[in-house]
This record gives C-alpha cells, sequence and structure tokens, in this order.
C-alpha cells in the first residue's frame, strides 16, 4: 500500500471510528438527560452506580481477551489458519467466562449494595448480571472487527448495541417501569447485539480448535495484563464516582454523573483514533516502521487536542445555560465539578489517542504500574476532599492526577522507544486555555456574560487556527472531518 492510500485508510478509518465513537455517547448523553427527568437526581444516581457494577463486572469477566483480540487479530490476519484458530479460541473463552461471571456477580449482589447503603441495588444488579456474557461474547466479536480494520462492522456493532438500549428504554420508561426499565434495557440490547454481530462474522472466519489449550494460555496471559490496564484504567476514571457512592447519597451521585456526562465528549475524537492507532502502532511496530509510529502518535495527539480544546472551553462556557435547558435545578450543582474536570481533560483526553502504544509494543505492563499508581493517588485524594467539599472535592481530586499523568509518558516515550514528538507546544497551548479561563472568571462579573463569553471563544479559535496550527494540519484536519461529514 502507498503512502497515500496508507494516509486515506487512516482517515477513513478514523472517520468510521468517529461514527462509533460518538453516536454511543450521545446516545448515552440523551439517555442521562432522559433519566435525569423522568427519575431524578437519585434515580439518575443508582443508575450510575449500576451500570459502574455491570462495567466491572464485564471488565473482569472477559479477562482482556476483547482488546487481546485486536491485537493478535492485526498479527496474525495474513496466517489464515492461525487466524481461525486464534477467532475460535477467543469467542470460546469469552462464552466461558461470561457465564461464569454471570453467576459470581448476581451472588455478590448483596454485598455490593451494601457497600453503597442502597438496598434497591440488589435486584437492579441480579437483573443487569444476565447481559455479562452477552456483553463479553459482542464485544470479543466487535473488536475482530476492529483488528481486521472492518471498520464499517466495527462500527455498525457499536451503534446498534447504543441504539437498541435507546430505544428498549424509551419503550419501558412508556411502560412505567421506573429504575427497573433503563437496566432491563441493557440486558435485552446486548443479547440482540450478539446475534447481530454474529450473523455479521459468520464469513469472516472458520471454527478451528487447532491448539485450542495452547492459545488460550497465550491468550489470557496477555489478555490477563490488558486486564490490569483496563481495570486500572476504569477504576482511575470512576473512582471518584464510587467514592461519591460510598459517602454521600445517590442524589449526589446523579447530580455528579451529569458532569461526568458531559467531560466524556471530550473523549470523541481520541477515542475514535485510538481505535485506529491501536492496530496501527501494533502493525508498525510488528514490522518496525518507527517513523510512521512517531507520525503517528504526533497527529494523533495534535489533532485530538485541536478538537478537544475547542469543545472544551465551549462546554466550559456553556455549561450553565445547557444544564438550565435540559435539565431540572437541581442539577446545576454539576456546573463548578464540571468546569474543574474538563480543564484538566483539555491537556490529559488527547493522550487517551494513543493510550494502548504500550500494548502495541508489547509492553503492557508499563500501563498497569502506572495504573495502580494513579488509581492509588486518585483514591486517596478524593478520600480526603470528597468527606469536606462534597462533589467539587470529588473533581478536584480526580482532575489533579489527569494534570500529572501525560509527563511520564513523554519521558518513557522517548527513553524507551526513541520517540520525542515536541510536547511542550502541548502543554503551552493548554496553558493558554487556562489563562483564557482565569480572564473569563474573572471579567464574569464585570461584563454581559454571554457576550463575554463568545469573546473568550472566537480569540481561542484565533489562536489555535492562527498561531498553533500549521498550514499542512489545517488541511488534514479539514480532510479528516470531510470524510467524517460523508459516514
Amino acid at each position: 500500500m502507498s503512502a497515500m492510500e496508507t494516509k486515506k485508510k487512516f482517515t477513513l478509518d478514523v472517520g468510521w471510528a468517529f461514527v462509533a465513537t460518538t453516536i454511543p455517547l450521545i446516545v448515552g448523553f440523551l439517555l442521562r438527560i432522559i433519566f435525569g427527568n423522568y427519575l431524578g437526581a437519585s434515580g439518575l444516581g443508582l443508575y450510575s452506580l449500576v451500570l459502574i457494577v455491570y462495567t466491572i463486572a464485564t471488565l473482569i469477566g472477559a479477562m482482556g481477551i476483547p482488546a487481546a483480540t485486536v491485537k493478535f487479530v492485526a498479527e496474525f490476519k495474513e496466517q489464515r489458519q492461525r487466524l481461525n484458530s486464534f477467532i475460535t479460541c477467543s469467542l470460546v473463552n469469552s462464552l466461558i467466562f461470561g457465564l461464569i461471571f454471570m453467576v459470581v456477580f448476581y451472588l455478590l449482589s448483596p454485598y455490593i449494595a451494601d457497600f453503597f447503603h442502597n438496598s434497591d441495588l440488589i435486584i437492579l444488579i441480579q437483573i443487569i448480571s444476565v447481559g455479562i456474557p452477552f456483553f463479553i461474547l459482542s464485544n470479543t466479536i466487535i473488536r475482530l472487527f476492529n483488528g481486521l480494520r472492518r471498520m464499517g462492522f466495527f462500527s455498525f456493532g457499536l451503534i446498534f448495541r447504543s441504539c437498541l438500549i435507546l430505544v428498549f428504554s424509551l419503550v419501558f420508561i412508556y411502560l412505567n417501569l421506573g429504575i427497573t426499565g433503563p437496566i432491563l434495557a441493557i440486558v435485552l440490547s446486548e443479547i440482540v447485539t450478539t446475534v447481530a454481530v454474529l450473523i455479521l462474522s459468520r464469513n469472516i472466519f472458520s471454527f478451528i480448535f487447532t491448539d485450542y489449550l495452547e492459545e488460550t494460555r497465550e491468550l489470557i496471559k496477555f489478555g490477563v495484563q490488558l486486564l490490569l490496564n483496563d481495570g486500572t484504567y476504569f477504576l482511575d476514571v470512576n473512582i471518584d464516582t464510587i467514592i461519591v457512592g460510598y459517602f454521600l447519597t445517590s442524589q449526589e451521585v446523579g447530580i455528579y454523573s451529569v458532569a461526568i456526562m458531559f467531560a466524556q465528549l471530550l473523549f470523541i475524537i481520541p477515542g475514535a483514533m485510538a481505535q485506529v492507532t491501536y492496530p496501527a502502532l501494533t502493525e508498525f511496530y510488528h514490522k518496525k516502521i518507527d517513523s510512521a509510529m512517531k507520525s503517528t502518535l504526533s497527529k494523533s495527539i495534535k489533532y485530538s487536542f485541536y478538537v478537544t480544546s475547542i469543545l472544551g472551553l465551549g462546554l466550559i462556557l456553556a455549561s450553565s445555560n445547557i444544564i438550565s435547558l435540559l435539565l431540572p435545578p437541581v442539577f446545576l450543582q454539576a456546573v463548578i465539578p464540571l468546569s474543574i474536570i474538563i480543564y484538566a481533560l483539555m491537556l490529559y483526553a488527547p493522550m487517551t489517542s494513543v493510550g494502548s502504544l504500550w500494548n502495541a509494543v508489547n509492553r503492557p505492563y508499563i500501563v498497569s504500574i502506572f495504573g495502580i499508581i494513579w488509581v492509588t493517588i486518585n483514591a486517596v485524594i478524593n478520600i480526603l476532599l470528597i468527606p469536606i467539599y462534597g462533589i467539587v472535592g470529588a473533581a478536584i481530586a480526580t482532575s489533579t492526577t489527569y494534570i500529572l499523568r501525560p509527563f511520564p509518558g513523554f519521558y518513557l516515550w522517548k527513553r524507551l522507544l526513541k520517540i520525542e514528538i515536541g510536547q511542550w507546544w502541548y502543554v503551552r497551548s493548554w496553558a493558554m486555555l487556562g489563562v483564557l479561563l482565569i480572564i473569563f472568571f474573572y471579567l464574569e462579573s464585570y461584563v454581559n456574560a454571554d457576550l463575554l463569553k463568545i469573546i473568550i471563544f472566537l480569540v481561542w479559535m484565533v489562536i489555535l487556527t492562527q498561531f498553533l496550527m500549521e498550514k499542512q494540519e489545517k488541511q488534514e484536519t479539514w480532510e479528516l472531518f470531510r470524510h467524517i461529514i460523508k459516514k
């Protein structure tokens, strides 16, 4: 494949991945808005806690198999026999582990509910545990599409699941099933999605049980390392909500979940790029194409920052207006923690566009080590601040670690991989955003707030397009969005 074709393929894949990442986020956003109005802050808090428990269950139950599937499929896609055998191994083990952990979490439901001091969680966790094996199996197949870079099928799987959850949730809300409705919607969606992606994959591989035990050992050995990575990352992202759920009420969990909901929008572009950079970096490393690896890292982070800075600044400036428009007044308490988290994420989120680099270069233990460190720091600061400052304390604690964590990554890229991307432009750009926000909050009391928001936003757009972006980057960014719009 020529350089031009490779570039076009990458851009096209990012477009598909963008759609696959954006639509589930939008659906999740809509659902939380709907549940916030239908169930109230307390009901939304219960829903958020059940989702956290469900995600933990599927992470542990998957044993890292879906993520490992991406890597091995990308490596073996030219070896048909080995590919079929490995895919068979992945799917069979996904189903086995899924069934085991369905039973485990069903039985653990009373103890989990006791941890959060809320007995209503028992039946909700028991219901959602039924979806565990279906989610793990379907997710493994979806990641198979990802590893083969069949991004159309990959996108379909994620979008189809999200749309089903939305449709079933609306049906159960209409039937007035209360908090049980959204949980049932998730379970039914997982079942239907599993059937759909199995049908899509029927012509992609054949079931072959050659070397099943040996490949299972290889799969689990690497998968467990990825499980540690994914598990620590998940805990790091959600530890604040978990500790809020332990110390505070379900209503405060619901309010804080709104701040998290808006903040997650900053992962749209980085998340889309990560789906493409993982198999791409794996292939480049396997073929020892160092220049392509460096270019992928640099461009992914830069383009992610350009977009997340625009989106993040816009969200901070308009947060009170948006929340007032979409949710009951009680949710305005989310504005301050939302602003704190988003500013920190404008520095950290672009790094997640290449967050799977260490997996791609066969060093997942690095992610595990730093993941444990960040989770520990995050948990300690949250435990110290939440009882004193409530959800604002949770935002401050989590944002502190978001600000710190890019720097070890930059150092290790240079030290271990001999890759340096000129990261200081990135830090300086983020600092400029901070100066603009300080100006905004200082002047907000003296001038018309809406006019000031527009001015601050336009000033950043000028700085970004005229001083930070190079001419070629503007052209490539426009090309990327053109492909996304076509999708």
